[in-house]
């Protein structure tokens, strides 16, 4: 049915349509108050909108063959081109992916978490059953002008000898079945946890990991406090090879003048025979 400013309102009762080999066409807004089931290609000249103020909507892609695709195309190529795709309430956009400038500003993001490789995130804002690879650096906030009560980490050296670097393979238990059966190095989670119970993230009803830029930490001030021991070693080596030195050269005075000595008694004696 075609409304007064030339777009198209579809209740409850599906429409069908052949036009251009369409499954269904329109070119204007469409509003729908009920779900939408595509079996075919959908074509849509403007807005779409469903509303369903009593349960939910639910837009349903099937294909008799391999794919079910979303495409979102434009017949010009500039840098104005702004499409979006947003998962929204009334006061807050969960996800939006976009391109293009100005409003959308090419931005992407989730708002509350994102599991990749799995169906729960847990507690972490992202959850990757798997590996990554990027071409940049991560990146976590360290500035000193909003950080308060600021000390150096104390013991740092006996700490770190508390700590194992190991290889270990991964136990067919484990919670995640692509780490089952694989190598790797690092360290015991338990034994992290001892010494720097900021790096552990998790608990003991769930898989504990460490974080790894608080050993970092840890790392450097316990290399600084090697660093300083192998100073105060040298130093008082230093000491002592040169009051040692000295103490050989005092000796050697008393030794030569002994000789002299020596030497003047002999030649002592013999002018007295």
């Amino acid at each position: 049915m075609e409304d007064s400013v030339g777009g198209v309102v579809l209740s409850v009762s599906p429409i069908t349509s052949t036009l251009n080999t369409q499954a269904f066409l329109v070119s204007g807004f469409a509003m729908f108050g009920g779900d939408i089931s595509v079996s075919g290609v959908a074509t849509f000249g403007g807005d779409i909108s469903t509303t369903d103020a009593v349960d939910s909507v639910r837009l349903t892609l099937s294909s008799t063959g391999s794919n079910a695709i979303i495409n979102l195309n434009s017949d010009t190529n500039t840098d104005n081109n702004q499409w979006s795709i947003t998962v929204s309430d009334t006061s807050t956009d969960y996800l939006r992916i976009a391109t293009g400038t100005g409003e959308f500003n090419g931005h992407t993001f989730l708002y509350n978490a994102l599991a990749v490789g799995s169906s729960d995130p847990g507690t972490y804002a992202l959850h990757v059953t798997g590996e990554g690879f990027a071409t940049g650096g991560f990146s976590s906030p360290s500035d000193s002008r909003y950080k308060n009560r600021i000390a150096t980490i104390p013991n740092a050296l006996s700490k770190v000898l508390r700590i194992n670097g190991v290889h270990y393979e991964w136990s067919a238990t484990t919670p995640y079945p692509a780490l089952r059966g694989k190598r790797g190095t690092g360290f015991i989670a338990q034994e992290v946890q001892e010494v720097l119970p900021d790096a552990i993230k998790g608990s003991l009803s769930e898989m504990l990991s460490v974080d790894v830029a608080p050993v970092v930490g840890l790392l450097i001030e316990a290399l600084k406090e090697e660093h300083k021991r192998a100073l105060s070693a040298e130093k008082s080596l230093r000491k002592s090879i040169k009051e040692n030195l000295g103490l050989a050269m005092r000796s050697e005075s008393r030794f030569e003048a002994m000789i002299k000595n020596l030497s003047a008694r002999v030649r002592a004696m013999e002018q007295e025979e």
